[in-house]
């Protein structure tokens, strides 16, 4: 008999926009620096990194004046951090790509021999294409 591993169950709801923030204020080493590259308030960047910190439940940066370091905690969500917001850009930029496609409709020009070829595809669309003879 197979003795059944417990893992524990783990679940750390972020905010993408609260790790947004942390990542910029890692990465510039100053809450003041992030608030100015992001375009929002210094006080809203602190609330955005204590949300993150409460959500994690470890603190993530060591306050030292007007700079910042990371702890190891940080340093691990800064870290994943990064690779989870490349993952989210890619995903818009995807999103993007295919929105951008629209819809509308497609006239392809096919010659006359290679019609029997396209017949039964197009079949499947609704399309109108001449019989083969």
């Amino acid at each position: 008999m197979r003795a059944a591993t417990i893992q524990p169950e783990f679940h750390m709801p972020i905010d993408i926009r609260a790790l947004r923030y942390f990542v910029e204020t890692a990465r510039l080493r100053s809450f003041t620096q992030a608030a100015g590259s992001l375009f929002v308030t210094q006080s809203t960047i602190s609330k955005m990194v204590k949300q993150l910190e409460d959500e994690v439940g470890q603190p993530l940066l060591i306050r030292e004046g007007k700079s910042v370091r990371l702890t190891d905690v940080g340093r691990v969500v800064y870290e994943r951090g990064q690779e989870a917001l490349g993952v989210v850009h890619r995903l818009t930029l995807e999103v993007a790509d295919l929105s951008s496609l629209g819809r509308g409709q497609l006239t392809v020009g096919i010659p006359p021999m290679s019609t029997c070829f396209f017949r039964r595809q197009s079949a499947r669309s609704g399309s109108a294409i001449p019989t083969c003879s």
